[in-house]
């Protein structure tokens, strides 16, 4: 009896499905934003873009720490498209704690808030193998599509505005899984890094 494939199936391809059949359904619900399927595929893929751009490979394992908004979800997805693997870290956690977690999940990619980033130096320097960081700050805003900043590169820190400028710069990366949106009613995205919830 031969026995049936194993199921490729990611969780970016689920999204990408979803977003084809529903684009313009609501998706997303922050107290400051809202995303529908469609949107939340799109800026997905432009951090899929963005992070190997940054350095992060397939298999690589990359942390998130990031509390309840829209960009963990953004991230999630793509780190699921890139092949790479998601570690999420308690946002309480600092000191022995945060280093230990770091270190231990053998994390090449460190995504955090701007809020928890005064933590990271007496950490990260015991942490050899984190290359890159990016810090995602209350307000930030994407660059415009198009945008041509160079790619960056080594072990460093990096802005989330910066990270989707090269997502943006590079669509044939992640090409759309949809139809042109200019055959769609698009409502008007928020911008990204909006505040946690209180």
């Amino acid at each position: 009896m031969r026995e049936a494939p194993p199921d490729t199936t990611t969780l970016g391809d689920v999204l990408a499905r979803r977003a084809e059949s529903h684009h313009d359904a609501l998706f997303l619900e922050f107290p400051a934003s809202a995303f529908t399927f469609g949107e939340v595929d799109e800026q997905s893929d432009r951090v899929a873009q963005g992070l190997p751009a940054a350095g992060v490979a397939t298999g690589e394992h990359v942390a998130v720490m990031l509390p309840n908004r829209p960009e963990i979800v953004f991230v999630t997805f793509a780190l699921a498209r890139i092949g790479a693997v998601t570690v999420l870290v308690n946002t309480a956690y600092h000191g022995p704690a945060l280093r230990n977690v770091l270190a231990g999940s053998d994390c090449a990619a460190l995504i955090v808030d701007s809020r928890y980033a005064d933590r990271l130096p007496p950490v990260t320097a015991e942490v050899p193998d984190l290359r890159l960081t990016v810090v995602c700050a209350p307000g930030d805003r994407p660059a415009a599509t198009g945008g041509s900043a160079a790619a960056p590169q080594g072990g460093r820190t990096v802005g989330w505005p910066d990270l989707m400028a090269h997502g943006a710069a590079r669509p044939e990366r992640c090409p759309s899984r949809h139809t042109s949106p200019g055959t769609r009613r698009r409502r008007p995205r928020p911008p990204p890094c909006h505040p946690a919830a209180t």
